[in-house]
Order: C-alpha cells, then structure tokens, then sequence
C-alpha cells in the first residue's frame, strides 16, 4: 500500500511510529523531513524537492530510498536501508554517513564527488558514481555484486578500484585514463567485461595474461616473506 502525501503539513509528527507501505513525497518543494516516521516497511521516495539534508530520515526503510534531485551536501544521518539507496543528483562531495553494506543498487551520479572514501564495502548489486569530479577510485567498495560505472570523470589511474565485480566495468568517458587493459591486469581488477575509451573487451580477452599477472604477484608476496623472516631471525651479533 503507497501513500502519496500532497504535502508536508499531512504528515502531523510520525517520528514515534512505524509506517507499513511505502511513502511517497516527491515533488512538493520540502526543506525538511522533519515528523518522517521512525521506520518504513516499504519504500520512501523523497525525490525531486529543496532538501539540503536528510537530518529528520526515518531511522530504517525496509525498502528503497530514493533521495534524488535535491540539493543534499551530506549523508549523514541517512537512514538504514536495506533494499536500493538512490541519492544522485544532488550536491555531495563524499560519501560519509552511508551503511557499510547496500543490499541493492547505490546510485551517486552527478554529484560534486571528489574521492569515493566512506563508499559501502559491499554493494550487492550495481554501483553508479557516473559524472561527478572523481580523480581517483581509491576508497571502492571491497565488492560490487553488478555494474560498476565510474565514467564521466577525471580519472587518470585504476588504482584503488574494487577488485571483485560480478557485472561489467565502465570507466568510459576519462579522457586522461590510459593503458586501461594492462591497468586491469595490474590492478587484478575482475569483471564480465569493461567497456573503455580504448574500446571494449572481456575477462576471457585477458584472462591468460590476468592469471599470468597473478601468479607473478604471489610469486613476489612469497619472496618479500621470506626475505622478511630472514631479516627477523638474522643474528646481528648481538646475541650473547
């Protein structure tokens, strides 16, 4: 069951209650969420008003939260939200107050994002962070469960990109991003395909040389190690 609230003044003071169904009060011109519920068993779509913070959000939404088309500088105090978090369009410059886990697509296109430091570890499914002012992608989430699409940005390196990401990779769109292919084997950055400036290609295209890569990496980690402990247990002379 939805509600569509037609304005704010219909929400009296629901912060002590919990609502189930989804809420919806997009455009209406709200500047504040104050008197939201305290938990939402459904979805809460917010979009396109005058908000500059989620300060007042319900505490969980058991659903998807759509805050998009707004002019929000910051996440925090952000609810819990355990299905897709959607806050694109907006006028954030990191990602700080969001839950270490997205079960469902987290979306952060067109913002003023310049790191993506205080990302989710883990995004179940796609990750969208197209079209904001990123130099670099270190801070990704651990792992991405669908698409990765970081493109329309001023990236110029790989380094610090997710590792494990179940969908494709787009990164197309960073005119300074060079050398991608060798950048992913070196960045051992796996996906089902990366679509780039340089042109498109598959895991399979590059697996043997990934896995090539790889080996030599363990190869080096296990020779650091080794010259480590030799190191630790060298006797100087100074035993007695």
């Amino acid at each position: 069951m939805s509600k569509k609230f037609k304005d704010i003044r219909e929400f009296g003071d629901l912060s002590d209650q919990n609502i189930n169904g989804n809420i919806e009060c997009d455009e209406m011109f709200l500047t504040s969420l104050e008197g939201c519920p305290s938990d939402i068993v459904g979805n809460f779509d917010c979009d396109n008003n005058r908000l500059t913070t989620l300060k007042y959000s319900p505490n969980m939404i058991i659903g998807n939260f759509n805050c998009k088309l707004n002019q929000i500088k910051t996440l925090e105090h952000c609810p819990v939200v355990n299905g897709n978090f959607d806050c694109s369009l907006n006028k954030l410059e990191n990602l700080k107050g969001i839950q270490k886990q997205i079960n469902g697509n987290f979306h952060c296109y067109n913002n003023k994002l310049t790191t993506l430091e205080y990302s989710p570890e883990i995004i179940k499914e796609s990750f969208n962070c197209n079209n904001n002012n990123l130099i670099s992608l270190k801070g990704s989430p651990k792992e991405i469960g669908g698409d990765f699409t970081c493109g329309h940005n001023k990236l110029t390196s790989l380094e610090g990109c997710t590792k494990v990401i179940k969908g494709r990779l787009n990164c197309k769109n960073n005119p300074n991003l060079k050398n991608i292919k060798q950048q992913v084997i070196e960045n051992q950055i796996e996906a089902q395909y990366y679509l780039t400036d340089e042109g498109d290609f598959s895991f399979k295209d590059i697996k043997k040389e990934f896995l090539k890569y790889k080996k030599f990496l363990e190869n080096k980690e296990i020779e650091n190690k080794k010259i480590k402990e030799k190191l630790l247990n060298k006797d100087y002379g100074l035993s007695l």
